[in-house]
């Protein structure tokens, strides 16, 4: 049985992971899903991070990361079908263009800065107010 199995899979003459990751094709294709899943979860930690930076609520933060996570269910199975009928090469060329005009459109945060009042004496300067009054 084991015999069969390890003609099935193609690995004969070779057991557990270190063959397996010694098969270059299948190391770079680790690697690089790897990567991706890596880059995916810093987004959505920075989608947290700059949410709750904005002073936004529990539920604007659900929101975020709805809006990130949905069209991950929803797309793929019609990207599918889409993908495969279609040319890869330019699918894939006018799929980055879109993300980077999505991307780009959004408006970049701008820092906050507190209203200069002359009354009172600046208690703790900042990079926004660093004159003596705030």
């Amino acid at each position: 049985m084991r015999e069969q199995m390890e003609t099935l899979t193609g690995l004969e003459g070779g057991q557990g992971f270190r063959y397996v990751l010694a098969r270059t094709d299948f190391r770079l294709v680790w690697f690089a899903q790897l990567a991706g899943q890596s880059a995916d979860k810093f987004v959505m930690f920075s989608l947290i991070i700059l949410a709750y930076g904005l002073h936004a609520s529990s539920f604007q933060v659900a929101v975020t990361l709805l809006a990130y996570t949905l069209p991950a269910l929803f797309l793929p199975a019609f990207a599918g079908v889409y993908a495969d009928r279609h040319n890869r090469k330019t699918t894939m060329v006018w799929t980055n263009l879109g993300r980077a005009a999505a991307s780009s459109s959004a408006p970049p945060k701008r820092p906050r800065s507190r209203p200069c009042c002359p009354a009172a004496p600046c208690s703790r300067p900042t990079r926004w107010c660093s004159s003596r009054w705030c």
